[in-house]
């Protein structure tokens, strides 16, 4: 196992051994694989949802402190909900070039770390009772789901990887505030993870009307012309549990400070 000491020194640069890689990859997507359209908001928020999800799989190669497998298990479920959808409609797809593949293929990447994480982390201790947290997006997605794909299976499955997004960072903020030492990838995946958020709710903020149209009726659905205001909640519920690390993560980057949480 390698050096704990070298892993944290890594991880306490994250403006210079993590974000600046994060941003060149931006620039690099948006002049490759983008036409400029506001749509590239959603691509953007996937990819940094990428790298925050390789960051925590090297994490989890040196030490589980502060990782979580429920996360890595809800994070599976996003995924492979999502692309269940998106590889066979293109109701949920950025409208720019980005959604032509890159945005699917990013997705993939992002289900296939998380399944391996959450496979790593399989025989960790943490309360099984935190499965319950999916109850209610599930329940939510069940009743008050978008129809853009005017197919059931696949619009119930996409709303309910954006409404899992909303408690999936829960068990992971949990760990890391219980966490001697948050000088580790952990704290990037949840950073990360938080600006991602923001980025879909930017992205949702202008878009949600079109997920309030009811374009099909479907069975259970009687919140369908509410989904896209869920959308927008779930992303504000998702930064509320996360927003105060994602500022101590800021200020520890900007100051140079050792990472802390309050008492």
């Amino acid at each position: 196992m390698r050096d704990p000491r070298k892993l944290r020194k890594l991880a306490k640069r994250p403006e210079s051994k993590y974000w600046v890689g994060v941003l060149f990859l931006v620039i690099l997507v948006y002049f490759l694989f983008s036409d400029g359209d506001f749509s590239f908001f959603l691509t953007l928020s996937a990819m940094v949802q990428m790298t925050s999800i390789l960051a925590l799989s090297f994490q989890v190669k040196n030490s589980v402190e502060g990782v979580s497998f429920y996360t890595a298990l809800f994070f599976s479920c996003i995924y492979s909900a999502r692309l269940s959808s998106i590889l066979v409609f293109e109701g949920y797809l950025p409208f720019d070039s980005s959604g032509d593949w890159f945005y699917q293929l990013v997705e993939i990447v992002n289900l296939t770390a998380c399944v391996w994480v959450a496979y790593e982390l399989r025989n960790t201790q943490e309360d099984p009772n935190t499965l319950y947290l999916g109850l209610a997006p599930a329940l939510l997605a069940l009743f008050g789901h978008s129809t853009l794909n005017n197919f059931y299976l696949t619009d119930l499955m996409w709303s309910l990887s954006m409404y899992l997004e909303a408690v999936a960072l829960i068990p992971i903020s949990r760990m890391l505030k219980k966490s001697i030492d948050l000088e580790n990838f952990s704290s990037h995946f949840l950073a990360a993870q938080t600006i991602a958020r923001v980025l879909s709710f930017i992205f949702w903020i202008k878009s949600y009307t079109e997920l309030n149209v009811v374009y099909s009726e479907q069975p259970l659905n009687f919140l369908g012309g509410y989904s896209g205001y869920f959308t927008l909640l779930s992303e504000l519920v998702a930064c509320y549990f996360t927003g105060d690390f994602l500022f101590y993560y800021l200020k520890s980057a900007v100051l140079g400070t050792p990472m802390s949480l309050p008492l």
